[in-house]
């Protein structure tokens, strides 16, 4: 009890400190805050995944909520500041700029734990999250960046291109043992590197945590947008009126 009360208590502290930064990022525009300002929606991101509040809790809620709008601002502050080019390659990123690929990512995820109170809500923050995921997809694949673990997002285009429905279900099957696979391997690789942004010093194992980082969350948007299609399909099945969507999709499923 001790130890879920102090998460709570820790998830509300980073929210109401990650309140006040979006006030005053309003006032300053530079690399040192937007670095202040995201480190801080990843700690309440963190907190957020580990809370043992109900998925549908206010103060839940309310941390997704701010953390939705730190990271929107987040993408604002990174675009004033044209931190990416169209032409640069991955070997040519700052290194203090590589996580900012992760912010379509995360808002993906964090847009799918909104608690919706209909079919409708639901649908629009589905939507939304897929963009995301996409667009996150796009970037990394316009910085060649994980080609091994990108070519499952352009067999999702394919698919859509070619109106292909209903894929044979072993091999569908076995896509999702591989990327679990894959994924457990990048988690690890992730949890030994994790030290190395704590040592300024060590630049190339920081690049290497982020470029790990980023292959995680590929294989998380792969998978959440195959999981966003059959969701689309139920909830267009079903009527269009105040339903509570509860019992589709667990809102607190941040990876």
């Amino acid at each position: 009890n001790t130890n879920r009360e102090m998460t709570n208590s820790d998830l509300k502290n980073a929210m109401q400190a990650l309140k006040h930064l979006i006030g005053n990022s309003d006032c300053e525009q530079n690399d040192a805050e937007l670095g202040i300002l995201f480190d801080n929606c990843m700690q309440l991101r963190d907190l957020i995944e580990n809370s043992t509040l109900s998925s549908i809790d206010n103060e839940l809620q309310e941390a997704i909520s701010t953390c939705i709008k730190a990271l929107e601002k987040c993408t604002m502050m990174v675009n004033t500041l044209e931190l990416f080019s169209c032409n640069e390659t991955a070997e040519e990123l700052q290194t203090a700029s590589i996580r900012y690929l992760l912010l379509p990512a995360i808002l993906g995820s964090l847009n799918l734990n909104v608690q919706n109170k209909n079919v409708s809500d639901r649908m629009t923050y589905v939507e939304i999250a897929e963009v995301y995921f996409k667009d996150f997809l796009r970037r990394c694949s316009d910085y060649e960046l994980c080609e091994s673990s990108l070519k499952y997002f352009k067999e999702i285009l394919n698919k859509e291109n070619s109106n292909e429905v209903n894929s044979d279900p072993s091999s569908v099957r076995e896509k999702k043992i591989q990327l679990f696979k894959q994924k457990r391997e990048l988690e690890n690789k992730e949890m030994l590197l994790k030290s190395a942004i704590l040592r300024p010093e060590s630049e190339e194992c920081i690049r290497e945590y982020y470029f790990v980082l980023l292959e995680k969350w590929i294989l998380i948007a792969v998978d959440e947008l195959e999981n966003l299609k059959r969701e689309k399909e139920i909830l267009i099945s079903m009527p269009k009126k105040d339903i509570s969507t509860s019992n589709i999709q667990d809102k607190k499923n941040v990876k």
